[in-house]
């Protein structure tokens, strides 16, 4: 058995470990020799140390939730003789295979999320734009820096919890089917109260995400822009809030059950939520788009398209462009006349850039659509032809 755990190790140091060390150490002369020694240390130390947290969180929350289902239990009387030594020696055994087993895959998660240091570099090196957000007051930095690494928790620890309740249940259950089927249905106390710890968790993680997700409407596609609008604004941010506060209220329930009994009030509340969430994010902003805004959508969308346009002038520093007059040379006919070849290759329409600038021109008016656009040769010359191809309408441009 011991030389068959030495050829794996063997094995593992020669085929998988010696190759990578051989990389790191090529990349590290590399990087000594052209002085940017620390373009190699930042990314893997980063990584190390984002595999680490990673993995020990998520084997930390396997470790004390499934400790429990590995003890013996106190409220099951065994009748009949057992060999206890050897059980009990199985189940160690057991029991450590499935240490090994859950720190192989929390190594293995946090390998994979390993691969977004340099997010978790700009979180731990935020720094403030100076700019305030118009919808929340915010720094601009926040939405750049710190709100992809906020979902990045809530969405791991919502899934894990998920995983976990899901395991934790499906172990109790195996525990006490013998139980159920002899008429005893009384679930005993320190599993209620593991079960409502963790719903309770699982609650309160997913109102967090409603909270962070009502900064997500400013990279909402709904509307005109890309942005929030006046759907996002008044429909679906009032419902994301709601939703926060009752996640809040059923999570705070669901701990108050470790002690009181509260699951009741705590699975009428996720009724309402579940009820809240059906219509206040699916129905309720599909409702608003179609009545309140299609009808008149230039008229309702203008204020967010007006900051959209500031804030996207500001974004590339076109804010800053400045208008100059420049003297030009008066054009006559001897002018044309020498620039002959020139003006008579200027091209007066590009269908390229055209199609692109009508889109956007009527995007707002939904009544207008547009397929493609070509250029009408057979026109005489003072009169240039823009056609739709889709046939809903023909645009005559003509020329003075």
């Amino acid at each position: 058995m011991r030389l068959r755990l030495w050829l794996l190790i063997l094995f593992i140091v020669l085929f998988i470990l010696a190759p990578t060390l051989a990389r790191w150490y090529t990349d590290w002369l590399w990087f000594g020799e052209l002085g940017y020694r620390r373009v190699f240390w930042v990314p893997l130390l980063s990584r190390i140390g984002v595999t680490v947290v990673v993995g020990g969180v998520l084997f930390l929350l396997f470790f004390l939730n499934l400790r429990p289902l590995l003890r013996r239990d106190p409220d099951v009387i065994d009748v009949e003789p057992r060999p206890r030594r050897r059980f009990r020696r199985r189940f160690a055994g057991g029991a450590t295979v499935l240490w090994w087993l859950l720190g192989l895959i929390a190594f293995v998660v946090g390998l994979a999320a390993s691969a977004r240091w340099a997010m978790f570099q700009q979180f731990v090196h935020a720094r403030p734009f100076g700019v305030t957000d118009p919808l929340f007051g915010k720094d601009v930095g926040l939405f750049v820096f710190r709100l992809p690494v906020y979902r990045f928790i809530e969405g791991a620890l919502f899934g894990w919890l998920v995983l976990i309740f899901l395991i934790v249940t499906a172990g109790y259950y195996l525990r006490y089917a013998s139980l159920m089927i002899r008429g005893i249905w009384a679930m005993p106390e320190r599993v209620r109260a593991h079960l409502s710890l963790l719903a309770g968790l699982i609650l309160l993680v997913r109102g967090w995400g409603f909270w962070l997700d009502t900064y997500g409407l400013e990279y909402s596609t709904r509307g005109a822009i890309y942005g929030a609008t006046y759907a996002d604004v008044h429909a679906v941010l009032p419902v994301l809030r709601l939703l926060t506060v009752l996640f809040v209220v059923a999570a705070a329930l669901l701990f108050a059950n470790v002690r009181l009994r509260t699951i009741r009030f705590a699975v009428l509340t996720v009724l309402v939520i579940a009820l809240a969430w059906a219509a206040g994010l699916g129905l309720y902003p599909r409702l608003v788009q179609q009545f309140r805004v299609t009808p008149n959508e230039l008229t309702v969308e203008t204020p967010y398209i007006r900051v959209g346009i500031i804030s996207t002038l500001r974004a590339f520093g076109l804010d800053r462009v400045r208008e100059l007059s420049f003297s030009a040379e008066p054009i006559t006919a001897r002018v044309v006349e020498r620039n002959r070849p020139t003006i008579e290759n200027v091209r007066l329409w590009d269908y390229r850039p055209l199609l692109s600038a009508y889109r956007q021109l009527q995007a707002l008016r939904p009544y207008y659509v547009f397929g493609d656009v070509d250029i009408d040769s057979i026109a005489g010359p003072s009169e240039v032809v823009v056609l739709d191809v889709a046939g809903v309408m023909g645009l005559h441009h003509r020329r003075e």
